[in-house]
């Protein structure tokens, strides 16, 4: 009996020892053996050129402009203990080339080997304009639309991890909000196109942006529906453009587009686009551009069915319409 005790006695005093040794094990493990490292962190856009490529395609972004000096992105980092690092710092880009730093000059180090999560959005937002949930009230409505304007809506989201293994932390980001490109083209009896002035009617122009999950979504509600009033300037054009940045949203309900061009009158109604992404429902998708062919003709105007694709390569739709 004696003896069995003193056998189980060992037993147990090995077990320990190794979870002893265990236990120092991964302490070890989790330090960081030379001291903190400092994170690095770049940023990509989906479609487009990493920095410091040389393939000689700019990374640009939806709303037709580079990263340009001094562009800001907000930063959120936790810890693997839950931790928060960062909370909405702000990082610019100096050279507009996509690498980020801290706009206050700091740099965030890695303690230990745990991994950190990063979530990025753009354009940063200071906190006083974010709710506690970092909830950012969006308008796009017909100023915001204008070329100078719209990187203030075409907003950008991003996640990814690091540690001090792993440093360099890279966020490649995706459009959270939909675009809309009305073409216009030329028709029966046009040879050309002068200036064009149309609004569009039934959008839903009002809503949200969750810095945190990068969600961004509409009102839904009728209130928050406006009419886009806008002007494309043309002389003798082949054919014109107008990119217009919108909340995504779906429904069934008809649009109404008009169009003044040389004292002519032209009206359409059409519906949003039919997503095979989701299940054919009508709508705009976060991160989807829809190009909408118009084709103006001497009496009438058509335009064609949407055709849709990611952000970086748009597609077309066709609506008819009379004078």
């Amino acid at each position: 009996m004696m003896k069995s005790i003193k056998a189980t006695g060992l037993i147990a005093a090995m077990a320990a020892a190794v979870l002893l040794l265990a236990g120092c094990e991964k302490e070890s493990n989790n330090t960081v053996e030379n001291g903190p490292v400092a994170a690095r962190i770049t940023s990509t856009i989906d479609g487009m050129t990493s920095p410091g490529s040389t393939d000689g395609t700019p990374a640009t972004r939806a709303a037709g402009t580079a990263w340009a000096p001094d562009d800001a992105i907000g930063i959120t980092a936790t810890h693997a203990d839950g931790t928060k690092l960062l909370d909405n710092a702000c990082y610019v880009t100096p050279d507009g080339d996509g690498r980020f730093e801290a706009e206050d000059g700091s740099v965030l180090y890695f303690t230990d080997n745990a991994e950190v999560g990063f979530t990025a959005y753009y354009p940063w937002t200071a906190p006083e304009k974010l709710d506690r949930d970092g909830m950012l009230t969006v308008i796009t409505n017909t100023p915001m639309q204008a070329p100078e304007k719209q990187p203030e809506i075409d907003f950008l989201f991003a996640a990814a991890t690091g540690s001090a293994a792993s440093p360099d932390v890279r966020l490649q980001f995706r459009h959270c909000m939909s675009r809309i490109v009305l073409r216009f083209l030329p028709g029966e009896g046009i040879t050309a196109l002068d200036d064009i002035g149309y609004s569009l009617t039934e959008m839903e122009l009002e809503g949200t942006f969750n810095t945190l999950t990068g969600e961004a979504k509409s009102t839904g509600i009728a209130q928050g529906r406006f009419v886009l009033a806008l002007t494309v300037p043309g002389n003798s054009a082949a054919e014109l453009s107008s990119p217009l940045i919108l909340l995504p949203q779906q429904d069934d309900d008809l649009r109404t587009l008009k169009l003044t061009m040389r004292g002519t009158e032209y009206t359409a109604r059409f519906q949003l686009p039919q997503n095979p992404q989701n299940n054919n429902v009508r709508g705009l998708l976060a991160g989807y551009s829809y190009t909408y062919n118009v084709k103006i003709n001497n009496t009438t105007m058509t335009i064609s069915q949407a055709t849709i694709s990611d952000w970086s390569n748009g597609g077309s739709q066709d609506i008819e319409s009379t004078n």
